[in-house]
């Protein structure tokens, strides 16, 4: 166990799947409750399991598949939330509710176009209220006061909000805010299961106009005594501070006090508060409206680009740059928490883009990214499931987001070593592990049979995966984490892949194949074999065991992956196994001194099959019977035969034949007298033999075309 954090809750011995559907369990708080069926307008229910006491003793608990149930009906008794056994129908806790019917309004908002919310219809009217969900939300004006008491009701007489009758006097920033808490509060419900800010059904109440002064008016809050939403209509700066990601800048510090209980009474803890509430910004107008994500404030500045650029963090056109690099002398001797809250937010724009540079430290870095849908899911369940609980400091801030990594991703994860590289980005950690990614499979791939090449390392589930491959090498299929392939033809292959995160790219590095059968591409000589003049024999020098050498001749192979190699001696058809015995022995591979060419072979073999590769050479025992001049030769030879007389030869012809080292016949010459020249400028350059017929005995020389 490296890390753990939570509260646990036996549940053993509960079946999760219910017996009773949820219109039984509406119906049985509807009778508990005493509300008409035919009254009925919505409902709502949730399928979960819940803790309820028993007994006298706090300790006393018991865990219950219960439905959590809602009901819309006009009635004074419509006021509480239910929780019902899902098996036996049996209400076994209720919570309060707000009473009324909520109705789908139409808003002309200010920064977000038509859109619909809840209202509620109270004595004729509609009003800036919504009980629909498990936690109230609430709209008011205040008419630039601070005195909450002064709030007035928002109104519309037939829940169609226009702008002709609702911006006079900023009216309509309301439509804004109510409906962005409304977006807001169902992307937590219907994502992860949150309601409201605590994950405790706690009221939302807001309001609009907020302030006397004009600094006030030029401002928006989360009210930290009383748990309140306040906006300010705007004054020299700004624009009615109603926009999407201003509305979710200030629910964030809602999040960071009620739900992480993060401090804001120092510098330290308040840039971590704002640095957090962009993040919130950023992330709830990604998920419900996206405009501009990374400016904060683009929409209610009246000059400039934007509040704070989270992307572009020295924007000059941004009334507030940024500094993004914990311990540099720029955050150092910055006195506003805003300033130094860009260490929080760039490390997450980091988390989400990748990127690279260096820091205002002097540290390169490059990060990856692991997106925005990644990213979001990771703060979401870090902080409400308690690891940023109480933290004050940059320190803590590091090690909370690093601690939820490590337990939800594991040590050797991407995505843990990308938090942690965003935090060596921006000065907040040393310098992670470089991720670990390499390709297994077999080294010897044959053209008969496919093999599963895999893709070790954790690749995320946002990624692509690219494979290439040498021309010997097919890609038959490939997932993100493993190809099958097969063998084209023989040689030395390879396999590569590349993986692309975000836009962002790097390679693994190349895996090599072996690809069919051994290919051998020539068998060259130092020099001729030896003569042992005793035995009157040709000798070579062995290896130990079945070598692809001897002492003097070399295979010279396209790829080595042989796993066995046997010469032998050919003579005529029949083939002469030559088995080394050890190292230092000779074999004798000649011994008639009459036969003047000696050919050897050399078979490589593996599991994919085998290839033989021939060699044939003169001993050069005996005096030469003919001469051939020039050699080596180019363009044309001269033969003079020298040792017989016409009388040796009555007929004084001879027939000449080239043979090249594969023992083919490349020419064919007549001649009538002892000297001729021949053209061989149309032959290849290597090493030829040239075999002098006659009608009483042949003989061969050793010729070389350069």
């Amino acid at each position: 166990m490296v890390y753990a954090h939570g509260n646990f809750v036996e549940i053993d011995d509960i079946d999760i799947t219910p017996m009773l559907t949820s219109i039984d369990a509406r119906n049985a708080f509807a009778e508990y409750k005493s509300i008409p069926i035919d009254s009925i307008v919505n409902f709502q229910s949730e399928l979960l399991i819940r803790e309820f006491s028993y007994g006298n003793s706090d300790s006393s608990l018991i865990s219950k598949l219960v439905y959590k149930v809602t009901i819309d009906a006009e009635c004074i008794v419509n006021n509480e939330i239910g929780y019902i056994d899902a098996n036996s129908g049996k209400v076994l806790a209720t919570i309060p509710r707000m009473t009324g019917i909520s109705y789908d309004g139409t808003f002309s908002t200010r920064y977000s176009g038509t859109q619909t919310a809840k209202t509620i219809l109270s004595s004729g009217k509609y009003r800036l209220e919504d009980d629909s969900r498990a936690a109230s939300i609430h709209t008011k004006n205040l008419n630039n006061s601070t005195i909450i008491s002064n709030a007035v009701e928002i109104y519309d007489y037939n829940n169609i909000w226009t702008s002709a009758e609702h911006s006079p006097n900023n009216i309509d920033m309301g439509l804004d805010v109510h409906w962005t808490l409304q977006e807001i509060y169902d992307y937590f419900y219907d994502n992860y299961s949150i309601s409201s800010i605590n994950d405790y059904d706690y009221p939302i109440n807001a309001f609009i106009r907020w302030g006397s002064l004009t600094t006030d008016r030029d401002n928006a809050k989360w009210d930290l005594t009383y748990n309140r939403l306040c906006f300010g209509e705007g004054y020299t700066y700004l624009n009615p501070i109603a926009s999407l990601d201003a509305v979710a800048h200030e629910y964030g510090h809602g999040i960071s006090d009620m739900q992480a209980d993060i401090p804001y009474d120092d510098v330290p803890s308040a840039a971590i508060q704002e640095g957090l509430s962009d993040i919130w910004a950023v992330i709830l107008e990604n998920a419900i409206e996206p405009i501009n994500i990374w400016q904060i404030g683009d929409q209610v500045v009246k000059s400039g680009s934007c509040i704070r650029n989270i992307a572009n963090p020295t924007d000059g056109n941004a009334k507030t740059q940024l500094s993004v690099t914990y311990g540099s002398s720029i955050f150092n001797n910055a006195t506003s928490y805003y300033v130094k809250s860009g260490v929080v937010s760039y490390w997450f724009y980091l988390l989400v883009n990748g990127g690279t540079g260096t820091n205002e430290n002097g540290d390169s870095y490059s990060v990856y990214g692991i997106g925005m849908d990644e990213a979001e899911e990771f703060i979401t369940n870090s902080i409400y499931d308690g690891y940023l609980d109480n933290i004050s400091n940059f320190s803590d801030f590091q090690s909370a987001f690093s601690n939820a990594a490590l337990v939800y991703y594991g040590s050797s994860s991407f995505i843990k070593n990308q938090v942690d590289m965003a935090f060596y980005a921006v000065g907040l950690s040393t310098e992670p592990n470089p991720l670990n990614y390499d390709i297994s499979g077999a080294n010897l791939l044959c053209t008969s049979s496919n093999e599963t090449y895999t893709l070790n390392g954790d690749v995320p589930s946002n990624a692509t995966v690219n494979r290439t491959s040498s021309s010997d090498v097919s890609i038959i299929s490939s997932t993100s984490t493993s190809a099958t392939c097969s063998g084209n033809g023989y040689g030395s292959g390879w396999l590569k892949a590349t993986i692309t995160i975000n836009g962002n790219s790097f390679s693994v590095t190349n895996y090599d194949i072996g690809v069919g059968s051994p290919s051998i591409l020539d068998v060259t000589s130092t020099n001729n074999l030896s003569y042992d003049y005793v035995s009157d024999s040709y000798k070579i020098l062995a290896g130990s065991g079945n070598y692809k050498y001897t002492g003097q001749l070399v295979v010279d192979e396209y790829y080595g992956l042989a796993t066995n190699y046997q010469w032998a001696k050919i003579s005529g058809s029949t083939v002469i196994p030559i088995n080394w015995s050890a190292s230092g022995n000779t074999v004798n591979v000649y011994t008639k001194a009459a036969d003047r060419i000696l050919t050897l072979s050399c078979t490589a073999s593996n599991i994919c099959g085998s290839y033989t590769k021939y060699y044939s050479f003169f001993t050069g025992d005996a005096s030469p019977y003919f001469v051939l001049s020039p050699n080596p030769a180019s363009t044309t030879l001269e033969i003079e035969v020298i040792g017989l007389t016409n009388n040796d030869n009555k007929d004084n012809e001879y027939e000449l034949e080239l043979i090249d080292n594969t023992m083919q016949i490349r020419k064919v010459v007549k001649m009538k007298t002892n000297k001729t020249t021949i053209n061989i400028s149309g032959l290849k350059k290597g090493i030829y033999f040239v075999l002098l017929k006659s009608d009483k005995e042949n003989h061969i020389e050793k010729l070389i075309i350069e």
